[in-house]
């Protein structure tokens, strides 16, 4: 949960970065500045922490890009998520099949819907 208020209003993007890189990379900094209060002050001289907080933080950026692929109107259900996270220039497979199967589990019967 977000406890600072707002996302600042400037956020420094390396300029050498191709066009296509920046949304990943701005995600990715806003999912630390959401989720990285506790881990800050200990990020440099903590491998854990620092560990914890770029995989967070690249958590969030996936939920949100194949968040934008959902809202595009693709299909989840359809989606190879080995395909999916080549094309959103992400590394870490097995993150993007766990956030593809969040969506699945939504669009599933609830087993307890279907007792008498």
């Amino acid at each position: 949960m977000n406890t600072k208020g707002n996302i600042p209003d400037q956020l420094m993007v390396n300029s050498n970065l191709p066009d296509s890189e920046v949304p990943k990379v701005v995600l990715h900094e806003i999912g630390h500045y959401i989720h990285d209060d506790a881990m800050v002050n200990n990020y440099l001289h903590d491998y854990y922490v620092r560990i914890k907080s770029e995989s967070t933080a690249n958590q969030f950026m996936i939920r949100e890009l194949i968040k934008e692929y959902v809202d595009y109107g693709f299909d989840a259900k359809r989606a190879n998520y080995i395909n999916l996270a080549k094309n959103l220039g992400v590394k870490n497979y097995q993150d993007v099949e766990i956030e593809l199967s969040k969506y699945l589990m939504k669009d599933s019967p609830d087993p307890e819907d279907s007792k008498s």
